[in-house]
């Protein structure tokens, strides 16, 4: 496991990374997020997995509530993650995140919370289309509402996207390549 960084440590990083955040435009923080997946995924800090959205070596429930998911994040070994998980974990790790009590206020609210952080950089039809490109299909019930954003031919275009790439490292690292070539903005 990855020593603990100190609360200084902590804020120090949040504030430079607020700052960083202000100074970027939506286009460039997706394009950021999309690289740094690309890193974490080289590094083997990402384990591409389909049907879970993030899974790591410990609980949200072992660290006390104040504690920035940036610290959950930076101590954390490896995180298997799918698509949106790792857009999620990139976005806590490089812009400010939330604290592990906003995750375990309401935990029926989960998919809620995570998508009002994913909404922050990409919009819900972006995320509706990466999800379905990684996963290659339509997505689960939970998301029958964002699936209506798209059009037939638009997630013909995901799935088609996805399947051309067998892994999951593959898959997920071509999405986000996909996003750094278009400024910001996947398009399938």
């Amino acid at each position: 496991m990855k020593e603990s960084l100190s609360k200084v440590d902590i804020a120090t990083k949040i504030a430079a990374a607020n700052d960083l955040f202000e100074k970027l435009s939506p286009n460039e923080r997706r394009m950021v997020i999309a690289k740094d997946v690309i890193d974490r995924l080289d590094s083997n800090y990402f384990c591409p997995v389909s049907g879970s959205y993030l899974l790591i070596d410990k609980y949200f429930y072992d660290f006390p509530p104040d504690t920035e998911t940036l610290e959950v994040f930076e101590t954390t070994k490896q995180c298997s993650v799918c698509a949106r998980g790792a857009i999620f974990v990139s976005a806590c790790l490089k812009f400010d995140g939330c604290k592990v009590s906003t995750l375990l206020e309401k935990p029926e609210r989960h998919g809620i919370f995570l998508s009002e952080q994913e909404d922050r950089f990409f919009d819900s039809k972006q995320i509706q289309m990466i999800e379905n490109a990684y996963e290659a299909y339509i997505s689960s019930p939970l998301d029958y509402q964002l699936r209506n954003k798209l059009s037939a031919d638009e997630l013909t275009s995901c799935r088609n996207f996805g399947e051309k790439y067998v892994s999951n490292v593959d898959r997920m690292k071509a999405i986000m390549q996909n996003i750094i070539d278009n400024n910001g903005t996947f398009i399938p």
